[in-house]
C-alpha cells in the first residue's frame, strides 16, 4: 500500500477480513497483516492426502455464512461462493450403535427425539421462528439496545444462554440423545461445558441448523475467504 493506511488489521480470518470490508466501504485506507503463508484463518481448504483431494482444516460448516448479518449483506452466492445443504445437519453418537440426529427440519428432529420432542418443540421453536431477530441482535451493534421485536425470544434467548449447556440439557431434556445434541453443539466452543455462556453457543448452533442450516461451501472454505479478499 502507497501511503499510511487508515486502519491495520492484523489477522486475515474471516473476522478480520469481514473488519477490514466494513472499514474499506466507510473509506478508509486499510491494511490486513497476516502471519501465515496464506489468508483465510480458520477458512482455509488444503490437499492434504493427494492432489485434487481438498480437505478443510478447521472451519467445515458454514452456517454463519448463511446467518450472520455480514454475511446477509455479502451476498456470498453472487460472489461465486455455493453454499451446499447436506440432508444431515450433524449427529452425535451415542453407545450401542445410536445416534442422534439433527435434521434441517425442526419437527422431523423433534419427532426422532422421542419423549423430549414437546420440549425439543418448546425450546428451539420459537427461536427458528424468530432466527434472523435474535442474531441480528446478539450480533450487531443492537445489542447495546433494547429490542424493539421478537422481545420474549431474545430474552429467552438470553437468559438461557447463561448457565453452562449442562444445566440447559437437564433443565430442558430427559433423554441422552437431546442432550447430546444440545451439548455437542456447544462443544464447538472448545470450552468446558460446565462453564456458563456454553449454553448459548448449544442453542445458536442448534437452532442455526433448523433456520438457515449447517451448509458446506463448494470447494472448500477457502471459497469464502477467497471472495472477502476479492472484494476487500
Amino acid at each position: 500500500m502507497n501511503g499510511r493506511p487508515d486502519a491495520v488489521v492484523v489477522g486475515a480470518g474471516p473476522n478480520g477480513l469481514a473488519g477490514a470490508l466494513r472499514l474499506a466501504a466507510a473509506g478508509l485506507r486499510v491494511q490486513v497483516v497476516e502471519a501465515g503463508q496464506r489468508p483465510g484463518g480458520g477458512m482455509r481448504t488444503e490437499e492434504l492426502m493427494r492432489p485434487g483431494f481438498f480437505h478443510d482444516v478447521c472451519s467445515i460448516v458454514q452456517p454463519m455464512a448463511a446467518a450472520a448479518p455480514f454475511f446477509r449483506e455479502f451476498d456470498v452466492e453472487s460472489r461465486g461462493v455455493r453454499l451446499v445443504h447436506p440432508e444431515i445437519n450433524f449427529a452425535h453418537p451415542l453407545d450401542g450403535g445410536r445416534a442422534s440426529v439433527s435434521y434441517r427440519s425442526l419437527e422431523e428432529t423433534a419427532v426422532a427425539l422421542g419423549p423430549d420432542a414437546p420440549a425439543y418443540r418448546r425450546l428451539f421453536g420459537p427461536l427458528v421462528e424468530h432466527g434472523t431477530d435474535v442474531v441480528d441482535f446478539f450480533l450487531t451493534s443492537r445489542l447495546r439496545r433494547v429490542p424493539t421485536r421478537s422481545i420474549p425470544q431474545i430474552a429467552a434467548f438470553g437468559l438461557n444462554g447463561l448457565p453452562n449447556v449442562r444445566w440447559l440439557a437437564h433443565r430442558y431434556f430427559d433423554t441422552e440423545g437431546a442432550r447430546a445434541l444440545l451439548g455437542g453443539a456447544a462443544a464447538h466452543g472448545m470450552l468446558d461445558l460446565t462453564q456458563p455462556l456454553t449454553s448459548a453457543l448449544g442453542m445458536l448452533l442448534t437452532m442455526l441448523s433448523h433456520h438457515v442450516g449447517w451448509p458446506l461451501i463448494e470447494g472448500g472454505s477457502q471459497k469464502l475467504a477467497d471472495a472477502m479478499i476479492t472484494a476487500l
